[in-house]
């Protein structure tokens, strides 16, 4: 399996994608879109769009933002890639 690190240097390269998991600050996040009417149903983010998504508390749906009980920003620059969430199985979020 190879990973891809994305830093201020390659940023540009990488087209993050829903599903995407990510290391981040020593924790595994999914990348999910935010959508406007997931905005007006009050999910705890500023804008629509990809965000992280850990804590899978709430349901086992991992492609579902309802199953995580915590939500970020998409890192900036410093972070692995690590797959995406369909080919990885098992991997704990």
């Amino acid at each position: 399996m190879s990973y891809i690190y994305i830093s201020i240097n390659n940023i540009k390269d990488y087209d993050m994608k829903t599903g995407d998991v990510i290391q981040h600050q020593g924790r595994l996040k999914i990348v999910l879109p935010v959508s406007q009417k997931d905005l007006d149903e009050g999910i705890n983010a500023d804008t629509t769009g990809l965000h992280c998504f850990y804590g899978l508390w709430y349901g086992e749906d991992r492609l579902d933002h309802n199953s995580y009980g915590k939500i970020e920003s998409l890192p900036e620059t410093d972070y692995l890639v690590i797959g995406n969430v369909i080919n990885l199985g098992n991997i704990k979020l």
